[in-house]
């Protein structure tokens, strides 16, 4: 399966499981550092062609201190992490307890791929010479298309 067909596939399920609750209104991007310097382009996309999804961008601390109080079950948290950092995890794990889908954007299997809904692996350019449409920015923008 393609990283595109993946991205598609994990969106329908979401949208079919929120279906029933009023669908997705907001989309939350979240990671640490150059992870979350990744989910720009989704945030920049939504921002400025979604009509039907709200979208924010934040970092893991953030997130997790300051949690937004929209986040609810019409919530899409899109959590994004190489290998799992402790306040992305815990992020994560936030964005659930509110009753938000979560979808975990990773190279390295973790504790994010434990508490996460769904799962997405990329590849990243500070490991080796990855092709740029498997990047998490590239897999996270793919995502704000399909919404």
């Amino acid at each position: 399966m393609t990283t595109q067909e993946q991205v598609k596939d994990v969106v329908s399920q979401v949208l079919a499981d929120k279906a029933d609750k009023g669908g997705i209104k907001r989309v939350v991007w979240i990671g640490a550092g150059g992870s979350n310097g990744g989910n720009y382009p989704a945030q920049y996309f939504m921002e400025h062609e979604a009509t039907q999804v709200v979208s924010s961008s934040y970092t893991s601390n953030e997130f997790v201190h300051a949690t937004p109080a929209y986040v609810n079950e019409n919530t899409l948290a899109v959590v994004v992490s190489m290998r799992g950092t402790k306040e992305t995890i815990v992020a994560a794990q936030v964005a659930k307890d509110h009753g938000a889908s979560t979808i975990a954007i990773y190279v390295d299997e973790s504790g994010l791929t434990e508490v996460c809904d769904y799962k997405i692996q990329y590849d990243s350019l500070a490991v080796d010479e990855s092709c740029m449409g498997r990047t998490n920015s590239a897999v996270v923008t793919m995502i704000a298309m399909e919404l």
